[in-house]
């Protein structure tokens, strides 16, 4: 009875440590992955605070600020919401023309320039309500973050497929995600200590804004120093040298197999069975 236990266990020990280390390696891997993609993690850590941050707020600030009505106000964040949209179909290929860090500096500066429209608009003017002053100012505003956001978000996964192996890539894309949720729940806690400072909740707001105008700044200045064209170049030459390795690694593993053994590999992953 132990004599035949014993491979049991042998078994489930050698299953147990096949499961944890698929599951453990991606983060090592991850861990030990280049500068330059740590670069996009950060940057989009901070892009998706503001993005949350600020998309949290329009609806108040359209309502409250701009005067509009509850449904104009929501009229407003789906014209933002669709706009990114079809700005990505159709600005999604920028990132092929002019690179990951162009791209990337130049969509923030849309976005940079777009919020800062948004949030001055209020104060330079007191003309409010539908197609008013405020109003106009705050579609452009809009516009801005359409564009750039429409050449962001494509940049990112451009980035994460240019600066990630075979290896990495799985973890590197779910890290994209994770940061994404990460910056949907951070404004939460950053927001409301600073509105609280201020008297009206309209100073409040727009304090807030400016916090996330100061956060696209940082953003740029992520990009410009951490993703520099020596680290970009650095990393792709490295994920080039070690995907080469990979291709060469397994087409002499293919070489090495019998007559029999490609034959049994090409009946088990028929796709028809």
């Amino acid at each position: 009875m132990s004599e035949k236990s014993a491979p049991e266990s042998n078994s489930e020990q050698n299953t147990f440590k096949s499961i944890t280390k698929e599951l453990t390696q991606p983060f090592i891997d991850l861990f030990h992955s280049s500068r330059a993609l740590w670069g996009i993690n950060l940057s989009y850590l901070l892009e998706g605070i503001t993005y949350f941050g600020i998309v949290g707020y329009l609806v108040l600030y359209f309502t409250d600020i701009v005067k509009l009505d509850d449904i104009s106000a929501g009229q407003m964040v789906g014209f933002q919401t669709a706009g990114i949209t079809l700005a990505m179909l159709f600005l999604g290929a920028t990132v092929d023309w002019i690179g990951v860090r162009k791209s990337l500096i130049y969509a923030l500066i849309f976005m940079l320039i777009g919020r800062i429209f948004l949030t001055l608009g209020p104060t330079i003017t007191s003309n409010t309500g539908l197609w008013s002053s405020a109003h106009l100012i705050a579609m452009l505003g809009l516009m801005g973050i359409i564009l750039g956001y429409g050449i962001y978000q494509p940049a990112c996964y451009a980035a994460v497929k240019q600066f990630t192996t075979e290896k990495t890539s799985a973890m590197g894309y779910a890290m994209l995600y994770a940061i994404m949720n990460l910056g949907g729940f951070l404004p939460g806690i950053i927001a409301p200590p600073i509105r609280q400072a201020y008297a009206s909740d309209q100073e409040g707001m727009l304090a807030v804004m400016w916090v996330y105008v100061g956060l696209t700044v940082l953003g740029i200045a992520v990009v410009a120093i951490i993703l520099s064209k020596k680290t970009i170049q650095k990393t792709v030459e490295e994920v080039s040298t070690e995907t080469k390795e990979q291709i060469e690694a397994d087409k002499k593993a293919e070489d090495e197999k019998s007559a029999k053994e490609k034959i049994m590999f090409y009946l088990r992953n028929f796709p028809i069975r």
